[in-house]
């Protein structure tokens, strides 16, 4: 047996369960189309004829899938069962490690004269099996029916061999968690396929899907013991229960209870899914139970009478919790499968088929029982499609359940309606009053982990918003609010959900709701991408039914990478230590002074006083979204695609864009990390203000008024609206259009620098981080900052000057800039090539190092005037000018000397007469005489060691034949402007020269390049304003591929 706390191997857990799906399937599929040739009769044949019906009006896909999904439960079933000892035989495999042959079957043979053949008996042997465990569990073990004639095993290969051999036995020795995951991974399919799930809306019958998640096991822990266990060491502050908790968070002031009895602790949850927290609260429970005296045997049945709940939407999440609770049970006691125990397990049913006779038969004439009966219809119409979101409607539950079970017990021999009339009562009436009982109750806890979903079928997005307006973002928020009328006053929800609603805008109404009526007792943040079953950032918490009154504990644990096995070892490390760095202790009521009120537990206690006494951003600056053309293939290029002069860069105000003639303006995109300037790469085409975009927006539902138009072409600060791990705003000079995804802020002209280096700030991103601390940096985050004035600005002024222009020249220095004006290396002066890479070097190194002292002066100013926290360091790699790489600056000295080649550029040490295409042997011989000309004789041997590791001339002639377009794809975002013939010599042609004439003479002086005659004979002429894909697509067939 596994210890405790090690994890499953769920890699080869989803193996098998796939594997058998495959395995399973092709079998049914096999054996039905047997039974359509095969000639039966009897029993048999009445059975085939009931499967073939249901083929026909089910269609045979659906028939298989769910005839390969029952095999697969029984299997596991049996196969977890055998090997903990639960069956008189092993059914499946043998206890002798070198023997195949079931003991079962062994036995069997010993035994009887059977004719059949070993693996058809080994099947029958089997199906014996399950007959024999449907008296005990009914709930996971149908009764034989037509569905049998669908199964044939072999011990000795197929399903059993993957089920027997895929796992090993300590696998599933005592870890009845390892059903649901088999479940979740046999499944894994359909939840692939029913959704992405923040993309398309899911449909009713994908719900169950698109949303289960198995809950990872130390998250269940921590859920369980901080709301189960807590409840029980505040009745009982001297239980040695709190030992036995690993997960458990001490609080700084424990909330004091009247001692409970164990079976007054009742736990539900009403997402239960494979009851995988119902399987540990049943453990827990029972070192509760024996705390009192109650040995495990006795305890186990009263657990499962009393203490246990569950609701879920799906049939099959109802099997498999109760199987998973029984077998839990039988662990403690061998007797359980004769006691006859109510299990309170529901699987919500509809009501949409039940007609008026069944109504009248099930209340037997009375008045008030019918009414009720209409109650419970009405309010379950759509019960498997809401589940337990839903409210039961109060009915007299003692009556009805008196009334059932006389109706149990009639009898209708020669009756066929009444017969039909019991069946409706009992099948589709009784189910609606164990649901209503379940779901009407009271609870000391609730507990689950809630379906994720924001994009809903129409029906459900109805009902949520009639019903929970203030909480209808996503469907774990409803469950947040919902859940608390299932629990007593003063009892623990607990849950696990994404952490957006901690933070982000939409959801600032359940936040209210939290801080007002309720309490945080823990909550645990994850990092980022711990859980790795979905790509969903995650918290824990355990809320309690009752308004604060004293602090909770968080643990932020974003910082510890490496999924949720590093998470699980922070959180056993954060329960010993209270004085761990990641544990903090907040009250609610300090976040509601935090504009939006963000669950920032880690803020300083001066975050407060600095929204309280600093003016908001938004109201000392504008700030504005920016343009959503709709289609930007159609409206944007990269400025290096256009002609040049029909590129306006310095227009100043509408008049004058509209007076210019000019199609093409600078646009900011936003784009990646950079702090101060830089990221000025797109063109708009913007004539006439954006004539063709209004129309193109009004054509797509869109409004003709483009958002911040007051504000185009004006001097900006901006940043990109999704962020890595930190955030960097930049400078913008007049003449730019700004995108939604480069949204801006004009502050005032005096204030324009200042504002830049508080947003630049350290102390700017701390407290942005309490606002919205993803990856996500919205307007309105921004517009809450709160902006303190200080006597000091002149100072910040400079520096933030200086940094602007330090990394303007590092953005300068690159040709990508429309303003570079000649390569760097070539500018230091150096008379050999080894010594211009070393000046370059110190040259970018002495940049980096003021930039970074200057940006560590503005953090330290804004951290003494905030007084939130150190002021923080600035890394190396933080800096947006990158440290100097040698390789990389021979090939941007390669792409200067091609553009030199091309009349793209002017360099006085090199004229040469223009061209328009070249091939990679001459430009690299062109090059080397460049070089040697420039920096003397070291230099080709020296370039080629960066550039190739062949001799200096071959290895020149290797990087542009084979590196140099590569190089130059991904340094001009896959839109060469020097494009690569694919056959003879290799070619380059200059896009902004004379495209077809350069092919025609490629033809003429390299008979192998294979250009067809149908490019030569009629020219196909470029519109650069299409942009070079568009272009390059015209001629694909003779150039390289863009990789």
């Amino acid at each position: 047996m596994k210890k405790e706390g090690e994890s499953l191997d769920k890699s080869a857990v989803r193996e098998v369960a796939q594997k058998a799906r495959q395995q399973l399937e092709e079998m049914v599929q096999k054996n039905l189309s047997a039974l359509h040739a095969c000639r039966l009769s009897g029993d048999d044949a009445f059975r085939r004829d009931i499967l073939l019906k249901e083929e026909e009006q089910r269609g045979t896909l659906t028939l298989c899938k769910k005839a390969a999904y029952r095999f697969f439960r029984e299997l596991i079933a049996v196969r977890y069962m055998e090997l903990n000892g639960y069956l008189p035989y092993r059914v499946l495999s043998s206890q002798k490690s070198d023997t195949v042959e079931p003991d079962f079957l062994a036995h069997w043979l010993l035994t009887h004269q059977d004719t059949l053949d070993r693996d058809a008996l080994f099947t029958k042997l089997f199906q014996k099996t399950c007959l024999s465990l449907a008296s005990q569990m009914p709930d996971y073990f149908p009764v034989p029916d037509e569905m049998d004639l669908l199964l044939s095993l072999s011990y000795r290969k197929g399903v059993v061999r993957t089920l027997c051999d895929g796992l090993s036995e300590e696998e599933w020795l005592g870890q009845v968690e390892l059903i649901g995951w088999l479940y979740q991974s046999y499944h894994l399919q359909e939840k692939n396929a029913a959704i992405d799930l923040y993309a398309g809306k899911v449909k009713m019958k994908n719900l169950t899907a698109a949303t289960q998640f198995f809950t990872t096991d130390w998250v269940v822990r921590y859920m369980v013991e901080n709301s189960l266990g807590r409840v029980w060491l505040e009745g009982h502050p001297e239980s040695r229960l709190r030992r036995e908790m690993p997960y458990y968070l001490d609080l700084p002031e424990e909330t004091k209870r009247a001692p409970m009895e164990p079976r007054d602790l009742k736990i539900l949850d009403p997402c239960m899914g494979g009851g995988h927290i119902l399987v540990y609260a049943f453990e827990l429970l029972l070192k509760i139970y024996s705390e009192c005296g109650v040995p495990p045997k006795r305890a186990a049945s009263l657990i499962l009478q009393d203490n246990l709940y569950g609701l879920d939407i799906d049939e099959r999440s109802r099997e498999l919790t109760a199987f998973a609770l029984l077998m839990k049970a039988r662990s403690c006691d061998p007797d359980i499968f004769e006691k006859g125990v109510i299990l309170h397990f529901a699987a919500i049913h509809h009501s949409r088929k039940i007609d008026k006779e069944a109504l009248h038969y099930a209340s037997g004439g009375n008045e008030a029982l019918y009414d009720d009966l209409q109650k419970l219809t009405a309010a379950f119409y759509y019960g498997d499609q809401f589940g337990s979101i839903l409210n039961a409607p109060k009915v007299d539950l003692k009556a009805l359940k008196s009334r059932f079970s006389v109706i149990r017990g009639e009898q209708y021999p020669d009756n066929l309606f009444r017969m039909e009339a019991q069946r409706k009562a009992l099948q589709e009436l009784w189910p609606l009053v164990c649901q209503a009982e379940i779901m009407g109750q009271k609870y000391t806890c609730v507990v689950t982990n809630p379906p994720y979903l924001n994009h809903m079928d129409k029906p459900l997005r109805n009902y949520v918003d009639k019903n929970f307006p203030d909480y209808n973002n996503d469907l774990f928020a409803v469950f947040m609010v919902h859940n608390f009328d299932f629990c007593k006053e003063d009892g623990y929800c607990a849950f696990m959900t994404p952490f957006v609603w901690m933070f982000i805008k939409s959801y600032e109404s359940l936040r209210r709701f939290l801080i007002q009526e309720k309490s945080v007792s823990s909550l645990i943040q994850m990092e980022y991408s711990a859980f790795e079953e979905a790509t969903v950032p995650l918290c824990s918490f355990v809320l309690q039914n009752q308004k604060e009154k004293y602090p909770g504990v968080y643990l932020r644990l974003t910082d510890y990478k490496g999924g949720m096995e590093e998470q699980k070892k922070r959180v056993l490390y954060d329960s010993l230590h209270p004085d761990s760095k990641d544990r903090f202790e907040a009250s609610l009521k300090d976040f509601g002074e935090i504009p939006g009120m963000p669950f920032a537990y880690w803020a300083d206690r001066n975050v407060g006083r600095a929204f309280r006494e600093g003016a908001p951003l938004g109201k000392v600056a504008q700030i504005s979204n920016g343009l959503f053309t709709c289609n930007n293939q159609r409206f944007l290029r990269f400025w290096y695609e256009v002609e040049p002069e029909e590129i306006d860069f310095w227009c100043e105000d509408e008049s004058d864009c509209r007076m210019s003639g000019k199609r093409w303006f600078p646009y900011n995109k936003g784009g990646a990390f950079r702090k101060w300037y830089g990221n000025q790469l797109y063109v708009v085409d913007f004539a006439d203000f954006g004539r063709d975009i209004c129309a193109y927006r009004v054509k797509s539902g869109q409004s003709a008024a483009m958002p911040g138009r007051q504000n185009y072409f004006q001097p900006s600060l901006s940043w990109s609206f999704v962020s890595s791990s930190t955030f960097g705003v930049r400078y913008y000079p007049k003449g730019f259009v700004f995108d939604i995804a480069g949204s801006s802020i004009f502050p005032p002209k005096e204030d324009r620098l200042y504002r830049l280096g508080f947003l630049n700030s350290s102390t700017a991103f701390q407290i942005l981080g309490f606002l919205n601390p993803t990856l996500n940096y919205q307007a309105g985050n921004l517009a809450l900052l709160p902006i303190l004035e200080s006597s000091k600005k002149e100072q910040i002024w400079r520096l933030v000057q200086r940094n602007i222009d330090l990394c303007k020249a590092d953005w300068d220095d690159h040709e990508i800039s429309w303003n570079f004006n000649g390569n760097p290396l070539l500018k230091t002066g150096a008379s050999t090539l080894q010594e211009a890479v070393k000046i370059w070097s110190r040259q970018i190194e002495d940049r980096r190092e003021e930039l970074r002292q200057n940006e560590e002066k503005i953090n330290r100013h804004f951290a003494d005037l905030y007084q939130i926290g150190a002021p923080v360091e600035v890394e190396n790699k933080a800096l947006s000018i990158a440290p100097p790489e040698p390789e990389k600056a021979m090939k941007g000295l390669a792409s200067y000397f091609v553009g030199l080649l091309f009349g793209r550029y002017r360099e006085d040490h090199f004229q040469v007469k223009s061209v328009s295409w070249e091939s990679p042997c001459k430009i690299a011989s062109a090059f080397s005489g460049f070089l040697e000309k420039r920096f003397g004789e070291t230099a080709v041997p020296f370039a080629a060691s960066f550039l190739g590791r062949e001799t200096a001339e071959k290895g020149l002639e290797t990087y542009f034949e084979k590196k140099f377009f590569a190089e130059h794809c991904r340094l001009y975002h896959k839109r060469p402007i020097y494009w690569q013939m694919k056959s003879g010599e290799k070619e380059f042609v200059y896009y902004h020269g004379d495209v077809w004439k350069a092919f025609c003479q490629i033809a003429e002086s390299d008979p192998q390049s294979e250009i067809p005659k149908s490019i030569l004979s009629s020219e196909i002429p470029l519109d650069r304003s299409l942009g070079i894909s568009q272009n390059y697509e015209s001629y694909q067939e003779i150039l390289r591929k863009i990789p």
